[in-house]
């Protein structure tokens, strides 16, 4: 598998991967998502410092996920992360390599010194795999979203430093 920046060509797949309920039950975005939007969102973003949105592709050069870093802080050398994998492939170990790629090119490439994510508390997959590639729990959001049927939710904040990943990676 590799990762590469995201292409105006790859739209199409992932606002068919958004707009699956597998996805959009643990992401925090509005629907739908449409091709319209996204082409401009892809264009008010393509050039933007403070995000690099990527996909990964295997062998075949299929797309197999999305990810990537928001919020990038050029300051304090952080950014957000998230990875969606094709909803299609879920539970064959996709999304640990696609984050282990994006891990590497955000500590190695962007020069980032720390990586967080918010995942919903109820996305045990989720959480697990950050805890799994060596992020550590650093809080607890309480009642930080409110679901379509009406229950507060609890959103965890977890946080990899690169010295982190760079121990963990060198056994």
């Amino acid at each position: 598998m590799f990762i590469r920046r995201l292409q105006i060509e790859d739209l199409p797949i992932r606002i068919e991967w958004m707009n699956n309920p597998a996805i959009y039950s643990t992401m925090h975005y509005d629907l739908p998502i449409t091709l319209e939007k996204t082409t401009q969102w892809f264009y008010n973003n393509v050039n933007n410092v403070h995000r690099a949105d990527m996909v990964v592709l295997d062998e075949k050069k299929q797309i197999v996920a999305f990810c990537g870093v928001t919020a990038i802080d050029l300051v304090v050398k952080k950014g957000e992360s998230y990875t969606f994998v094709n909803p299609n492939m879920k539970g064959q170990g996709i999304g640990t390599k696609a984050r282990t790629l994006l891990l590497n090119y955000v500590f190695n490439e962007l020069g980032l010194n720390k990586v967080y994510c918010y995942t919903n508390e109820d996305n045990v997959a989720s959480w697990k795999l950050s805890e799994k590639l060596g992020f550590k729990l650093e809080g607890v959001h309480r009642k930080e979203y409110f679901t379509a049927n009406g229950e507060w939710k609890n959103r965890l904040y977890h946080g990899l430093l690169k010295e982190e990943w760079l121990n963990k990676n060198e056994q």
